[in-house]
């Protein structure tokens, strides 16, 4: 759903391995919704 509006408003949904271990937690996720910026 999240592809299908970043894709609907000409960005990209980007999906990578998370910083690194924190608390004892593993590595993790991190995503991130990038869209152009506005025009006007």
């Amino acid at each position: 759903m999240v592809a299908a509006v970043a894709e609907a408003h000409k960005g990209r949904l980007v999906i990578d391995e998370g910083p690194g271990r924190f608390n004892d937690q593993g590595p993790g996720l991190r995503t991130a919704l990038v869209l152009p910026p506005t025009q006007g």
